[in-house]
């Protein structure tokens, strides 16, 4: 009987084999629950990402663009002529921008497959009447797989959240653009 977060590993022989076992039993534990809280904190953070997109994005309600005749500062007046329809088109860049940042922030919070170990399902009665230090071995090994198949979970996570990040900061970056084309004119 094998739960998907119970993996059921060789036991050490006698207490004696290995003093250290409830060092690194404890240790390990403590590493599991900074992996859940590593998370969480990245799923803060794709929240705010995505929350700011929102408010960028919304910034094109209160833009206006400007019209045809408008003489911008000589610079930016070359960009205009430069590309016919830049200016019309950055809202749509936006938009396209901001739907990246959704898809990536999802990402970020969708990789939610983490183990939990022990699992009191497969411990009860499997390991009830086992001797103490069988099971804190069998623990242990279930916990370090755990703890790497997490590892690759949260390495995905950044991921996402960091394109998620950059996306933003190209966002507003836009938006500023926008924004400062309606005001110089």
């Amino acid at each position: 009987m094998a739960e998907d977060a119970f993996i059921i590993a060789q036991a050490p022989a006698t207490p004696a084999d290995y003093p250290s076992l409830d060092i690194i039993l404890d240790f390990t534990r403590d590493q599991l629950a900074a992996q859940h809280s590593y998370a969480s904190a990245l799923d803060s953070k794709a929240g705010f990402v995505l929350g700011s997109a929102s408010l960028l994005s919304g910034l094109l309600v209160a833009w206006r663009p400007p019209q045809s005749d408008v003489q911008y500062p000589l610079a930016l007046q070359a960009l205009v002529e430069a590309l016919p329809g830049f200016v019309t088109a950055l809202p749509l860049v936006v938009i396209g921008i901001y739907l990246f940042v959704i898809a990536t922030a999802y990402r970020a919070y969708s990789l939610h497959s983490y183990k939990d170990v022990p699992n009191p399902k497969v411990l009860y009665p499997e390991y009830l009447k086992t001797d103490e230090f069988s099971t804190k071995g069998t623990v242990l090994a279930t916990m370090v797989s755990a703890y790497n198949s997490n590892e690759r979970t949260l390495k995905g996570k950044v991921f996402w959240t960091r394109a998620a990040l950059l996306a933003l900061l190209v966002e507003a970056l836009v938006v500023a653009v926008m924004l400062g084309i309606e005001f110089l004119h």
